[in-house]
């Protein structure tokens, strides 16, 4: 009669069953305009972590930008991302999920052909701008591209009159008193420009709400 040889454990023990799989890494929470958001894609990426960044605005942060377009560098067999001054590896774990209020956030067209769009409306209102972006997209995809360019460019506006108002601020508090404020032709100038910019916001403001109209 053979003998019957014992059969050997897997490495790992577990009494003849094949070892669990690794758990995947927990996922790490952001916010658009939180200072440390360069350290947590940093973090992320070297972890292979999903991340999941919140309160993003009409505009992604700069520190995004080449994480979440995708741009990855070669060299010597090593792969890697440019985030903010510095490279880091890329991990084909890492997973980047962005959660914004905005109806539409103003994205590049090749930005938008590498992400999943997932639309949870939870108003009226959202459901309605939901709505008829589909409808817009099928009846009338020019006035949908319209409007995206009148919101990237009603974003742009935005954020320019705010420059600018940072830039007076800087500027009369660096003033020795109100004759000097009224004399100095570069705060007069810097004036002149942030009423321009303002009146360019309501023109865009007001060219959004036109389209919106249109569709």
């Amino acid at each position: 009669r053979g003998r019957s040889l014992p059969c050997p454990a897997p490495p790992g023990g577990g009494g003849g069953r094949p070892p669990a799989p690794p758990a995947a890494p927990p996922a790490i929470f952001a916010r658009a305009t939180d200072g440390r958001l360069e350290h947590e894609i940093k973090k992320a990426l070297l972890a292979g972590a999903p991340l999941v960044v919140e309160g993003c605005g009409a505009k992604l942060p700069a520190c995004l930008a080449n994480v979440a377009a995708r741009r990855i560098e070669r060299a010597g067999g090593v792969r890697s991302v440019r985030v903010g001054s510095t490279t880091t590896s890329w991990n084909d774990g890492f997973r980047l999920v962005l959660v914004s209020s905005e109806p539409r956030p103003a994205l590049d067209a090749a930005l938008r052909a590498s992400l999943s769009v997932f639309n949870f409306a939870v108003t009226f209102d959202g459901l309605r701008e939901q709505m008829l972006s589909l409808v817009a997209q099928q009846e009338a995809p020019e006035l949908e591209a319209s409007l995206a360019e009148a919101v990237r460019a009603q974003a742009d506006s935005a954020a320019e009159v705010e420059a600018l108002e940072e830039r007076v601020l800087t500027m009369l508090a660096g003033a020795e008193s109100a004759d000097s404020i009224l004399a100095n032709q570069r705060v007069s100038d810097a004036l002149d420009e942030a009423q321009a910019g303002a009146k360019r916001a309501a023109t865009d403001q007001r060219r959004g709400g036109e389209v919106r109209g249109a569709l």
